[in-house]
C-alpha cells in the first residue's frame, strides 16, 4: 500500500513542481521557483509529520504524502545544480542563494514542527484555553 501511495504522491509533487516551475518569474536569472517549492515544501513536510506523529497516521499516508507528494515536489539536486550554473553568472547571488535556501530551510522546518505542535495543544481538549 505504501509503494502505491508513494507512486501517487509522487505524480502529484512532480505535477505542482512543474507548475510552478512554469508560472514562477526567474528574476535576474535567480532561481525564485525552487528556493519557493523547497521553503514551502520543508514547511509543510515538518507541519505535516508534527501532526502524523500526534495523530498516528499510517504508515502508508505518511509514506505518500512525505516521500511522495513532497520529496517529488521539493529538490535537493536541482537546489545544487542552479547554484553551480549561479556561480558563473551572479556568483554573489549564488552565495546569497546558498545562505538563504539553507537558513530559511531551516528556520521553516522549526516554524512547521512549532505551529503544528502549537495547533495540536490548543485543539486538544486538556490544551483548549478559554477565551
Amino acid at each position: 500500500m505504501a509503494d502505491l501511495a508513494i507512486m501517487v504522491g509522487g505524480a502529484i509533487g512532480g505535477m505542482l513542481r512543474l507548475f510552478l516551475e512554469i508560472i514562477m518569474p526567474r528574476p535576474y536569472q535567480f532561481p525564485l521557483p525552487t528556493l519557493t517549492i523547497n521553503f514551502v515544501g520543508t514547511f509543510v513536510l515538518s507541519f505535516f509529520y508534527q501532526f502524523a506523529d500526534e495523530h498516528g497516521l499510517p504508515s502508508y499516508l505518511r509514506a505518500g504524502f512525505g516521500t511522495g507528494v513532497i520529496g517529488a515536489f521539493t529538490t535537493f539536486s536541482t537546489f545544487c545544480l542552479e547554484t553551480t550554473d549561479l556561480v558563473y553568472i551572479h556568483p554573489l547571488l549564488a552565495v546569497v542563494y546558498g545562505l538563504l535556501s539553507l537558513s530559511g530551510g531551516v528556520t521553516l522546518a522549526f516554524a512547521g514542527k512549532s505551529i503544528a505542535a502549537s495547533l495540536i495543544a490548543w485543539t486538544t481538549p486538556e490544551g483548549r484555553r478559554t477565551p
